[in-house]
């Protein structure tokens, strides 16, 4: 079974997670005193949960034979 198309479909979602956390860790740090810092704090902390998890499961798919499936040059 290929696992190549699911490994791309991880690193997408772990490119759009690590975005929200690097956007939100940047208002946290510029926030001003009236924002509910706690509601951030816990959406950061599900996202750096959610991260995690795609990462083990991204590491667990990579099997380095599915790329032979998409190669096209000489062999």
């Amino acid at each position: 079974m290929n696992r190549f198309p699911d490994l791309m479909r991880r690193i997408g979602k772990l490119n759009i997670i690590g975005s929200d956390l690097l956007r939100t860790h940047q208002a946290l740090a510029n926030s001003k005193p009236h924002w509910d810092t706690d509601a951030l704090h816990k959406v950061q902390e599900h996202r750096i949960d959610e991260f995690e998890k795609n990462m083990e499961h991204a590491i667990n798919d990579w099997r380095r034979e599915d790329l032979h499936k998409y190669w096209t040059g000489y062999s």
